[in-house]
């Protein structure tokens, strides 16, 4: 049958409307979904804030990001702990073989990166004095009480490889008097992987999973890889999940709290008052 002028017009303007959406697309961050994160504060969970992972730049495509957004209202969280991120390598396949070490970080898994000479015996993925700098990569990391951002460009030479990643959002104790020093939080994860395609300058990555639920599998997983390490490992680093966090409610808000409070107590007796007899 003879198509007419007319709909053979509309048929290739719909032709490149796809052709447009399908550019556009292919052009948009790849990103899973934000999660939910929550934690237990003085025995009762709440949800703290939200993570997410992605491939941002379709041009650099090896490249992907972590972040986790405060909720506004436990912003005050990062006063008393450090929001960390932890990356476990936990699979290395070399021309279609899974291995059982990583001619780089070593027996799997295995944190990345291991302890050495440029970093340090501490098992977060950014060493002191990248988190103290806040930007890696060119990535703010942090932002006091709005975020915490992980950066990671993996690449192998010109080796035909993939590597599995597991990484986590950890909470570091700093002024919380119950949790020691060396135990950690762990609140969410995302899982991702990198294949190098047999030229880091082709590598690319992608993110698989994104969650905010967190099992006694994973916690040992993270043990026993900082029990891998070399270089004289993390030391006394343990793991832990459903911890219960202590912080106080900023003095800021129990200030203002405690001033309305004895606001309305004053309103309420002036109310109260009589009214003196005439």
């Amino acid at each position: 049958m003879k198509l007419s002028p007319s709909y053979r017009l509309r048929t290739l303007s719909m032709s490149r409307r796809l052709w447009a959406l399908a550019f556009l697309v292919a052009w948009l961050p790849l990103q899973v979904g934000a999660v939910t994160i929550s934690a237990k504060i003085n025995g009762v969970t709440k949800p703290i804030g939200t993570i997410d992972a992605s491939i941002p730049d379709i041009t650099k495509p090896a490249r992907v990001t972590g972040e986790f957004l405060f909720d506004k209202n436990f912003a005050f969280l990062d006063d008393w702990y450090n929001f960390q991120w932890l990356n476990v390598e936990v699979k290395y396949t070399l021309n279609g073989a899974a291995q059982a070490n990583d001619p780089v970080v070593g027996k799997l898994p295995a944190i990345d990166p291991q302890p050495g000479p440029k970093e340090d015996n501490i098992p977060w993925y950014f060493n002191g004095k990248e988190y103290k700098a806040g930007v890696f990569d060119g990535v703010k990391i942090r932002e006091d009480g709005v975020a915490s951002r992980f950066v990671d460009r993996p690449s192998d030479g010109t080796k035909n490889s993939q590597i599995d990643f597991m990484t986590f959002l950890v909470l570091e104790n700093v002024t919380d008097p119950t949790i020691k020093k060396t135990d950690f939080c762990v609140l969410g994860w995302f899982d991702w992987t990198y294949d190098n395609k047999s030229d880091s300058a082709k590598g690319e990555s992608s993110v698989a999973t994104v969650s905010g639920v967190v099992d006694k599998g994973m916690v040992d997983l993270i043990n026993t890889a900082m029990g891998n390490a070399g270089g004289g490992g993390f030391p006394n680093y343990v793991a832990m999940m459903d911890c219960n966090l202590t912080a106080c409610v900023p003095e800021g808000n129990a200030f203002i709290a405690t001033g309305l409070g004895v606001a309305f107590i004053f309103f309420a007796a002036r109310m109260r008052k009589p009214t003196p007899a005439t």
